[in-house]
């Protein structure tokens, strides 16, 4: 899992590319996001899919 300081040096970047300005309290907010897809991600890391498997129905309205 990526550490804080990689966490909020992602953020910094991505709010510079994107010409975002984030008060303190927003950087925050979206790094703790940020860390929680994370680790939620990690829960599927280790799940094993067939390689024969298709891929889902895409749905178009």
């Amino acid at each position: 899992m990526a550490s804080s300081d990689e966490i909020d040096a992602f953020v910094s970047a991505a709010a510079a590319l994107l010409d975002l300005q984030l008060s303190e309290t927003s950087h925050r907010a979206v790094a703790a996001n940020i860390a929680i897809l994370l680790d939620r991600a990690s829960d599927f890391e280790g799940i094993k899919m067939a390689d024969d498997l298709d891929p889902a129905t895409l749905l178009r309205p």
